[in-house]
């Protein structure tokens, strides 16, 4: 098959989406397929083909408009406009948008219909209702397509359980696809033979630490387990506070982690210096409320923290409930999110090598089975193949 992925991403600016759909596009390549992945970036033609990516032309920007909406609004004039001819060039048999917002899924897949092609769309988060998503477009774009758009698509992928009962309830087929194993994952089979002792009991937070992260949780835990008698430490990966709005958000957060000794940040790391960080940790966290945003999304983070066959503690809440066993592939603490319960779990892990050793083999070997290349393409392949 010719498959074509159409986004609104940029191609200069690093993210979770196309580390994704780069993976999906690997995954499906092993099964004879020839995918095309768009992105866009400011060149001089309307679009430039190279390989496998589409580099399309960001049309100019439209600054009365919240940026959310603006980037979605000028990727949907792109479309409009080109998608067509990249159909016949390439000879496009079904498009994947990668979307939940009506102001990109509406116009691609009417040109699908248009050329008799199939579209469907691959899911990423669903937004809450905040004064953030209502001032920026994202809620009527999201909005507009849980009530309209994805009732006239062919199908779906989806991340999570969630996801899957809701294109069922529009009698629509679906195909699971969480998340994949990283490309650097053979690089953390030949770390994890390192002989390196720590001092103290590492863990490792990746991302940014916004309020969905928990992160006063996170850090009173890791009091709570120093003042217990397990010398913790705490690494974060990521850049923190990049713009004035995200440093106002989290000013209350960077103070208590200044004062921590136990609290360090690396900032932005390279895949490879990464990776060997990642190593490191005796075990990984990612804290999340019982809500629907959290139900519906899987996070790209988690195969990573697969990869290196070590703990990792989550929430017990969807979708991670409904994939997971507690002190199986994960160790589980209660929804109330309570300090002293993760900090618990830090001893417990700490003091239990053998289950520590346990649960991160069952990991990977989860991961390795369920979150593959092999296993995902075959899935997603066969879906493509009965919908066409």
């Amino acid at each position: 098959m010719n498959i074509l992925i159409c986004t609104s991403n940029s191609f200069s600016v690093p993210c979770a989406a196309l580390n994704r759909l780069r993976l999906l596009s690997d995954a499906l390549n092993k099964f004879d397929n020839n995918v095309f992945l768009c992105g866009f970036n400011y060149i001089n033609n309307d679009f430039v083909i190279r390989k496998n990516r589409v580099i399309c032309n960001l049309p100019k920007r439209h600054f009365f408009l919240p940026k959310a909406f603006d980037v979605n609004f000028r990727a949907s004039i792109f479309y409009k406009k080109n998608l067509s001819k990249l159909i016949k060039r390439l000879n496009i048999e079904i498009i994947i948008v990668y979307s939940t917002f009506s102001t990109l899924i509406d116009p691609i897949n009417s040109i699908c219909h248009k050329h008799n092609i199939k579209c469907v769309a691959d899911c990423g988060e669903r937004m809450p209702i905040t004064p953030r998503t209502l001032l920026n477009g994202v809620f009527y774009m999201q909005t507009k397509a849980l009530l309209n758009s994805f009732h006239n698509i062919d199908g779906f992928i989806v991340l999570t359980p969630k996801w899957e009962k809701f294109a069922k309830s529009l009698g629509k087929k679906s195909v699971l696809f969480p998340a994949l194993l990283p490309r650097f994952e053979k690089l953390n089979n030949l770390q994890s033979t390192s002989k390196s002792k720590l001092e103290s009991f590492r863990i490792i937070f990746m991302g940014r630490l916004f309020r969905r992260e928990m992160p006063m949780v996170l850090i009173k835990a890791i009091d709570i387990a120093n003042q217990k008698g397990l010398s913790t430490e705490l690494i974060i990966i990521g850049n923190q506070g990049t713009t004035l709005f995200q440093r106002l958000l989290l000013r209350n957060v960077i103070k208590k982690i200044k004062k921590n000794k136990n609290i360090k940040i690396t900032g932005f790391l390279s895949n490879n210096k990464k990776a060997k960080l990642l190593d490191t940790a005796n075990c990984f966290v990612h804290l999340r409320k019982d809500d629907e945003e959290t139900a519906h999304v899987f996070p790209t983070r988690l195969p990573e923290y697969f990869a290196t066959s070590k703990p990792v503690i989550l929430t017990n809440v969807e979708p991670f409930s409904l994939l997971f066993k507690h002190k199986k592939e994960i160790f589980f603490i209660p929804k109330t999110l309570k300090p002293k319960d993760l900090a618990n779990a830090f001893l417990e892990l700490g003091g239990n090598k053998n289950l520590s050793l346990s649960i991160g083999r069952n990991g990977k070997e989860y991961a390795s089975k369920y979150l593959s290349s092999n296993y995902i393409g075959k899935k997603v392949n066969k879906f493509l193949k009965e919908l066409i």
